[in-house]
């Protein structure tokens, strides 16, 4: 749509941002082609909505007369999907406690409104119950305001999350020596320039994990720190470090020098570098595969989601973690995929698959890993 320019303003390159590049300046007067939809961005004045055009420059929508004559408000519907599911997700990471205890909720997601078994174009909070009502004094609302923006609500039965460690040795499996504990081996990558394995906190460190300890490094592992894979049949290495958090349930053991272990996985998907998922993966549903010992086969899904807030229950609920950012994958995985390294169609790393439960599957992305532990973590 053509645009008035109101005000002297700056032409943003890449991003709806103050900080943004800016090479050049519109005079009052001047017109200019926009897109319709608006996208969350700094606040300027009291306004976080941007225009953006063709070329990917942004433009503060406080600085132009519309065709209508009137100036922008914020309506949910006028915002480009993109900044709709960062407003839910924005919505999830610093409201959503209060409902989670109120209304006994299994997870909050940040995902298409469905209506009359139809999605929507329109993202919204999604509360997640083991079971809906028909009628209740504690409905859930229809929608809730956030930031001047009226957000669609929706609801969706989904059964409780639970980690994905199980009780049974596989053959292609990893615990603890003595521990009875076993999940995937997960993947090697670089630390602060040393070699690691990164899987679960869940499957490194469950002896620490069942008396609460959600922080463990050298100075705190309990008994045996060495790691079995009865695949080999010996001992392979020993637990490091890891942590379980609002954001992250990962761990990092050290391989002995004298071994060298190509696992399934790695002669049948990946890795071949590693990615961000993003908002277009959850648009497209994009392909992601993993190999896990439970599976033991390529097992591929598509994106549901990418930014859910899921209860874990560990060790059938004795401990318990809320985490947040996690990817939803549309089917379930096994007992002993815990630590499951998750690849895109292209064999790139994307994120460690941690829980499921009979309808989906959660991993922890990199960007959550990246931007929560450290971004020194490279994929060797």
């Amino acid at each position: 749509m053509k645009v008035t320019v109101t005000k002297y303003l700056n032409v943003r390159v890449g991003k709806p941002s103050v900080n943004a590049p800016c090479y050049q300046y519109l005079a009052p007067g001047s017109e200019i082609e926009v897109g319709e939809k608006l996208y969350l961005g700094d606040s300027y004045d009291g306004m976080d909505t941007w225009y953006r055009d063709e070329a990917d420059n942004y433009y503060w929508s406080g600085g132009f007369l519309l065709p209508n004559a009137t100036i922008p408000t914020p309506i949910y519907d006028h915002l480009h999907g993109k900044s709709q599911h960062q407003l839910v997700s924005d919505w999830i990471i610093n409201q959503s406690d209060e409902f989670e205890n109120q209304y006994s909720l299994t997870g909050v997601t940040a995902g298409l409104k469905s209506t009359a078994g139809q999605l929507t174009n329109l993202y919204s909070i999604v509360f997640e119950v083991a079971k809906k009502r028909s009628s209740s004094n504690n409905v859930l609302p229809q929608s809730i305001f956030y930031k001047g923006y009226k957000i669609p609500v929706d609801v969706e039965e989904s059964p409780e999350t639970t980690n994905l460690s199980t009780p049974l040795s596989l053959a292609s499996s990893i615990s603890r020596k003595g521990i009875q504990g076993f999940g995937t081996l997960g993947i090697k990558v670089l630390l602060e320039n040393q070699e690691y394995v990164m899987g679960c906190y869940h499957v490194l460190f469950p002896e620490e994990l069942r008396s609460n300890q959600k922080n463990t490094d050298s100075h705190n592992i309990r008994n045996s720190s060495s790691i079995l894979y009865p695949k080999k049949g010996n001992e392979i290495g020993e637990v490091i470090k890891g942590q379980l958090d609002d954001w992250l349930d990962i761990g990092f053991m050290k391989l002995n020098a004298n071994v060298s272990l190509l696992d399934e996985w790695e002669t049948k998907i990946g890795p071949y570098g590693s990615r961000y998922l993003d908002y277009d993966d959850e648009k497209n549903q994009t392909y992601v595969q993993y190999w896990g010992a439970g599976s033991n086969n390529v097992i591929v899904r598509k994106v549901k989601n990418i930014f859910s807030k899921q209860p874990i229950n560990y060790f059938k609920g004795k401990v318990k973690q809320t985490i947040k950012g996690l990817v939803v994958l549309d089917g379930s995985a096994k007992g002993g995929d815990s630590g499951a390294p998750v690849f895109d169609p292209n064999g790139k790393f994307i994120g460690v698959l941690i829980a499921s439960n009979s309808k989906h599957s959660y991993l922890i992305s990199l960007k959550t890993i990246h931007y929560n532990y450290s971004k020194t973590i490279k994929i060797k």
